[in-house]
């Protein structure tokens, strides 16, 4: 049995920027602003599922594929998404066919698919959607799944600093400030394409300090950056590359 409760946090997890968006998205509650939250709660022995509507505001047909990027999950869930009726295994981060989708119509085959097996905790999904042709004219929805309470990322994060890129949009080199109040045996950062690709790939040596990072052979676009720490994501987030 499903069970779904959405609602929208009214602040964005990361800073959006404007690159002529063709996509909006929604879902039976209203609209979705882009790069905001929603959640889903349940029992982490269901399923959890969280529909998206995709609709075309461009005056062209658009060739939209989606892409999953893992925040943080739960140990020993499984996290899964469909797209337009094709429900696609949970190594597949990327959809393997874009479905068109024509100038004001909307699209409601979207589920993302979240099963705790019954291990307790929140998993945080975000789900890009993009025009084939043209990958940096997306928009995104991260996706809280509350399988039941757990303190475990909630006590990591509070035992750290870690700054937003900045600049953002980042020309020639963005920077990052981090405190830790422990040593972690590996931490790094590392900066993906939205396709999934990684382009950079810093370990930090200290428990404290600043490291910048060079982007100006890297195409003007959207990427993300995540903080690993110990092989386990501890936050991720968008940045743009300007020239």
């Amino acid at each position: 049995m499903k069970k779904i409760i959405l609602f929208i946090f009214l602040a964005g997890f990361f800073v959006t920027f404007s690159f002529g968006q063709s996509l909006e998205l929604s879902n039976e509650q209203g609209s979705i602003p882009n790069n905001s939250t929603i959640a889903v709660e349940g029992s982490p022995d269901e399923l959890l599922a969280a529909p998206v509507w995709v609709t075309n505001i461009s005056t062209d047909a658009l060739s939209v594929k989606v892409k999953k990027v893992i925040i943080d999950t739960v140990t020993g869930s499984v996290n899964t998404f469909c797209w337009n009726g094709v429900c696609f295994p949970s190594n597949i981060y990327v959809s393997p066919t874009a479905v068109s989708i024509d100038p004001d119509e909307t699209n409601n085959g979207f589920e993302g698919h979240y099963e705790g097996k019954g291990n307790i905790g929140t998993s945080e999904i975000m789900y890009v959607f993009f025009d084939e042709n043209n990958p940096d004219d997306s928009v995104c929805v991260k996706v809280k799944y509350l399988g039941g309470t757990s303190s475990v990322k909630e006590n990591l994060l509070s035992n750290i600093e870690f700054s937003n890129a900045y600049p953002n949009p980042a020309n020639t080199q963005t920077s990052f400030d981090y405190l830790f109040d422990n040593e972690f045996k590996d931490s790094e950062i590392i900066i993906s394409t939205l396709l999934g690709s990684t382009v950079r790939n810093v370990k930090l040596q200290d428990i404290k300090g600043k490291v910048t990072i060079n982007t100006s052979d890297l195409k003007d676009g959207v990427y993300f950056y995540s903080l690993i720490l110990n092989g386990e994501i501890a936050t991720t987030k968008k940045l743009i590359v300007r020239h």
